[in-house]
């Protein structure tokens, strides 16, 4: 009896010490059970039967092999998978599927009947086609009760209906962003992250409504795919208002920060009139002072601005004196004679002459070819 006893206590231990990732496929958010069979090994994409909150229904495996501990949830919220799916099975819910969707068109005019603030994104029947679920989305709650009378005289069986997000919804429908390609939640992405104005005001961009937001109607998931890289990157720049001394050319001067652009490294500073705008690089900069520290002290910095200044100019005028002695030296190589080339026989000179020069034009009109020849043959005759 120790012997049996023992062995449940390993069997319950190694049930809990993994769970399995399933997905509804559409959308693909993973959600974790424990395993029917603690033995029992589960493939990528196999189809299982898992306990729902209006009964059971089929979902498929995603990940196999998940540690309890990675996972955020308690043991005693953990629902288990009753079995994997049979053919059967599989036949049903696709049968069922197809005719759910067929209803979906009777279920939106009963609801604009009953003229209700709701928007019905999905419906579909349980495996055991005892239940009928509609998803919906809605700003607010909403009060459906005549319409789940009107609904239940139709299917004659119990309906049941579930408020789903925005993000949701969009994630179940499917469509095409504004970059062209499949929505993020309805091909690859699996949790939802918050997004909020602070993240966009973080990445310095323009709150303009209609480029932030999806097809969901809420900020687009896409904003936070560079977040932590544009933290990264803005420590290198000087925060906003703050004051930067940074050369131009052969002078230095100073500006106040206006604005960022951190994917360009540059900033825009403007004088403390504000009437003018320049673009700085961030290699240019050479300091960067706080804006009240600069108002207390003004004086000292402006000094340390005019050494700034010098040491540029003098380090400019060292280059150019160092670049034009490079030009010079350049110069006197190209200028030095070329040693004459040392042809087969002593004393062969191949220098050009004025006679060989004048012999190689063209002979002019009515001017008879063999006599040409002639002269050039002679204007080419080593002495």
């Amino acid at each position: 009896m120790r012997e049996v006893n023992e062995s449940q206590g390993s069997q319950v231990k190694e049930a809990v010490s993994r769970v399995v990732g399933v997905t509804f496929k559409k959308p693909l958010k993973v959600l974790y059970y424990l395993p029917h069979d603690p033995k029992y090994e589960y493939s990528k994409d196999e189809p299982v039967i898992i306990e729902t909150p209006y009964g059971g229904d089929i979902a498929w495996v995603m990940y196999n092999q998940v540690p309890l501990e990675k996972v955020d949830i308690p043991l005693e919220n953990l629902k288990r998978i009753i079995r994997p799916a049979s053919s059967k099975d599989l036949k049903r819910f696709l049968d069922n599927w197809e005719k759910a969707r067929g209803y979906i068109p009777l279920i939106r005019a009963k609801v604009r009947e009953h003229n209700l603030p709701m928007h019905i994104i999905d419906a579909k029947y349980t495996p055991d086609e005892k239940r009928f679920v509609i998803f919906f989305s809605a700003e607010s709650r909403v009060d459906f009760r005549k319409l789940v009378v009107d609904l239940a005289k139709i299917f004659r069986m119990r309906i049941e209906l579930y408020q789903i997000g925005a993000r949701d919804g969009a994630a179940i429908i499917g469509g095409i962003g504004v970059c062209g390609r499949v929505l993020c939640c309805h091909s690859f992405l699996r949790e939802f992250k918050s997004i909020s104005l602070s993240n966009i005001k973080e990445q310095e961009l323009d709150l303009n409504p209609e480029k932030l937001t999806g097809l969901c109607g809420r900020l687009k998931c896409c904003l936070a795919y560079e977040l932590e890289t544009y933290r990264e990157l803005v420590k290198e720049f000087p925060d906003v208002n703050s004051v930067v001394i940074y050369k131009v050319n052969s002078h230095v001067e100073y500006g106040i920060v206006i604005s960022r652009n951190i994917s360009g490294k540059y900033i825009y500073v403007a004088d403390e009139d504000n009437t003018s705008k320049q673009k700085v690089g961030l290699r240019d900069i050479l300091k960067v002072i706080s804006r009240d520290e600069f108002s207390e002290k003004k004086d000292e910095i402006l000094k340390e601005f005019l050494s700034l200044g010098e040491e540029v100019d003098e380090d400019l005028r060292g280059a150019s004196e160092e670049l034009e002695k490079d030009i010079e030296v350049e110069s006197d190589e190209n200028n030095e004679e070329i040693e004459p080339l040392e042809g087969d026989d002593e004393g062969e000179d191949y220098s050009s002459s004025d006679e060989s020069i004048e012999s190689k034009a063209e002979p002019e009109p009515g001017t008879d070819k063999s006599d040409t020849e002639g002269e050039e043959g002679r204007g080419h005759s080593l002495p």
